[in-house]
C-alpha cells in the first residue's frame, strides 16, 4: 500500500487530479471491464492518503480532485 501510495504522489506531483485521470495514469490499458476496479483502487488509496494528511481535496461543479499537501 505504501509503494502504491508513494507512485501516486509521484504521479500526481504539483497537479490536482481526478480520480478517473489518476486512474488512467495508473491503468493505462485497463480493459473497460475492470474500470471500476481501477477507480475503486484510486479512491481507496487517496482517501487513505487524506487520512494520512497527505493529501486533500476540493470539491467544484461536483468534481473532486486531489492535490499533494506540500
Amino acid at each position: 500500500h505504501e509503494a502504491r501510495a508513494r507512485h501516486m504522489l509521484e504521479v500526481m506531483g504539483e497537479r490536482a487530479l481526478t480520480a478517473h485521470e489518476m486512474a488512467g495514469v495508473l491503468f493505462p490499458d485497463v480493459d473497460p471491464v475492470d474500470y471500476f476496479l481501477a477507480i475503486s483502487e484510486v479512491v481507496g488509496h487517496l482517501q487513505w492518503l487524506e487520512v494520512e494528511g497527505r493529501v486533500v481535496h476540493d470539491e467544484h461543479g461536483g468534481v473532486a480532485r486531489w492535490r499533494r499537501v506540500s
